[in-house]
């Protein structure tokens, strides 16, 4: 699965929408309607990604002053065509520029939601919390979109000697291609790079502690109050069904390291990770003081030279282990959080993601076995 800890508590999720701004040029007396914001001339454009970062509807053209919720609103209720449509049962996760409605699910006003605020803070501490947490790495896909569709074609980030409307449709004819490309082509560079990287809001003109974030008077023209209830209720009840199976399986798991969730264990092997590498003296200096600055930032672990080349390894989710060589050799012991090396030949490093930053020069062995799961930022957890 895709996002594992999305499900069940999103099936009906059919995708993500959002809007970004693309730079416009605009005749001088058409220019205040354009002018978003941050003062910059722009399109609005409203788009629809499904969770294998394919655009399911575009809404291009619209001017750069027109919040988020008015072009939603012209999509799905006003449009005498081509209208943005919504299966009976399902929804679309969005972020706090949309109104919590029928066919909308929004994150929890007044609760942390952005990805910068839990990579450096504690883990959920409550059923809104982890709500927005979960909300927002699935919702993440839409920024990523975002990203390789303006990387890809750069002509999105210039102002184009066009007409308006002639604008509208490069945007669209780039947004096709994507598709095609993404269809066809799985092993693209850009989908590879951005397709586990958790980005943040990539025009960053919606704010989740805003109070105009959305219009209520636009929005209130659209759906009605019973719509909004309805989306209120069924939040609550993913919410705290979350936290109810969150509190369940730490009890349950009861794991020295303390793992309540693979999305919390994935945001502390990135802080961890950014410990131990400025423990170490950064990226350039990782082969310095290997011995000593290992078993200072690593509670618990020694750290011996060995003829072979052996050493700490920390995966996708902060795993202790070794590189075994192709020649093959004896194998690591991991057990309920601890770990105790046995002779196997790897390169001393540290992995994190895709990147392996190896310490060439020298050459040690943990052999601990009572070596821990350090602790770092975000906490044990419920």
């Amino acid at each position: 699965m895709k996002y594992p800890f999305s499900y069940p508590w999103f099936k009906d999720c059919v995708g993500a929408i959002d809007g970004t701004h693309i730079p416009a040029l605009i005749p001088m007396e058409e220019q205040p309607r354009y002018r978003n914001r941050k003062g910059v001339l722009s399109q609005n454009v409203l788009v629809v990604v499904d969770f294998d970062m394919k655009f399911q509807y575009v809404l291009s053209g619209w001017e750069g002053s027109a919040s988020d919720s008015r072009v939603l609103r012209r999509a799905v209720w006003e449009r005498s065509q081509n209208r943005l449509k919504i299966s009976n049962g399902k929804y679309y996760i969005v972020d706090a520029g949309y109104a919590n409605t029928k066919g909308f699910l929004a994150p929890y006003r007044g609760a942390r939601y952005h990805l910068r605020e839990w990579s450096q803070t504690q883990a959920p501490q409550n059923a809104r919390e982890l709500y927005n947490l979960r909300h927002s790495k699935l919702r993440n896909v839409v920024e990523r979109t975002f990203a390789i569709l303006k990387k890809r074609f750069p002509i999105l980030t210039t102002h184009l000697p066009y007409s308006i409307k002639k604008q509208g449709w490069i945007v669209l004819s780039c947004c096709i291609l994507h598709n095609f490309i993404r269809k066809w082509n799985w092993q693209d560079s850009y989908f590879e790079e951005y397709m586990e990287e958790e980005i943040e809001d990539s025009h960053g003109l919606n704010d989740i502690d805003s109070d105009s974030d959305y219009d209520e008077e636009d929005i209130g023209r659209g759906p009605t109050d019973a719509d909004k209830q309805y989306m209120c209720n069924l939040r609550d009840e993913i919410a705290q069904q979350m936290w109810n199976a969150r509190a369940i399986s730490s009890k349950t798991l009861n794991l020295k390291f303390h793992q309540n969730s693979e999305e919390e264990m994935a945001f502390r092997s990135k802080e961890m990770m950014k410990k131990i590498v400025k423990n170490i003296g950064g990226e350039k200096n990782l082969a310095s003081g290997v011995k000593q600055r290992l078993e200072k930032c690593v509670p618990n672990a020694k750290v011996v030279m060995g003829r072979a080349q052996r050493g700490l390894f920390a995966g996708r989710h902060i795993q202790f282990g070794n590189r075994v060589s192709e020649k093959g050799g004896n194998t690591h012991h991991v057990s309920d959080g601890l770990v105790n090396f046995r002779r196997a030949p790897a390169h001393i490093g540290i992995s994190y993601g895709k990147r392996h930053f190896p310490f060439q020069t020298k050459k040690c062995l943990v052999t601990d076995s009572s070596c821990q799961w350090p602790q770092d930022s975000e906490g044990a957890g419920g």
